[in-house]
């Protein structure tokens, strides 16, 4: 488990890192960045846009806690897969000695299979969140765009290139 554990977490530690460390200084500058300007040219679509936001938070949580309940459980079989290989091959004469190749053989197949179902299950789980955060998205989008729109039409709210500006900063 100790050898799984520590192959396993420095390679995610590494990925995570890497792709975090840009993101963490230049998202958040961004961030700020746009959402002051939406706020400048209007305040009340803002508002709005930040009301409905964390319908769409609320998926992408659950999904996040999905992957990282299935990376846990993952992480268990392959330091259990681990575990039986080292103790297979470490002790490989006494397998011979009592016949036993078969059934560490079994022991190995099934694990393994286990542990292909939960990588599968991660993957399936890693690429299902991608469309679902976007149908998110969209439905967000297509209601700001509706009653923006709408606002635009009637002269209330603002200028129709402002407002086509707004949206980008937006999304």
């Amino acid at each position: 488990e100790l050898i799984s554990r520590a192959t396993n977490d420095v390679m995610i530690a590494q990925q995570t890192v890497g792709l975090s460390f840009t993101k963490l200084i230049r998202d958040p500058i961004f961030l700020i960045m746009y959402l002051s300007v939406a706020l400048i040219i209007s305040w009340k679509m803002t508002l709005m846009a930040l009301v409905l936001m964390p319908a769409s938070l609320s998926v992408i949580i659950k999904i996040g806690k999905r992957l990282r309940k299935l990376s846990h459980q993952q992480q268990e079989q392959m330091a259990d897969l681990t575990s039986t290989l080292q103790e297979t091959v470490y002790g490989i004469r006494v397998v011979k000695a009592f016949a036993m190749e078969k059934f560490e053989n079994r022991k190995f197949m099934v694990q393994s299979q286990n542990l292909f179902k939960q990588v599968f299950r991660i993957n399936y789980m890693m690429k299902l969140s991608s469309p679902l955060t976007e149908q998110m998205s969209m439905i967000v989008a297509l209601f700001l765009l509706w009653f923006g729109g709408s606002k635009v039409f009637t002269g209330g709210i603002m200028a129709p290139d402002l407002f086509i500006v707004f949206l980008f900063l937006i999304f």
